[in-house]
């Protein structure tokens, strides 16, 4: 479908991924997209940089280390 950026990871399930994605953005402005069973996935616009995303998995570390411990 052409070029793009895309991630996704798994975790534990639902429940540990909602809990997740809701830190994300309310605590740490993280916005995420829930997948499946028990990921998420994230898509960048192209045009980020490495600033941006550096910020952004430190951001999305800081939910995770939240949530998970």
């Amino acid at each position: 479908r052409g070029k793009g950026l895309f991630i996704a990871f798994d975790l534990p399930d639902g429940a540990t991924r909602g809990k997740v994605l809701a830190t994300a953005l309310q605590k740490h402005q993280v916005m995420a997209l829930a997948c499946g069973e028990a990921s998420i996935r994230l898509r960048p616009a192209l045009t980020i940089g490495r600033d941006e995303a550096l910020l952004g998995v430190e951001r999305l570390r800081a939910a995770l280390a939240e949530v998970l411990g």
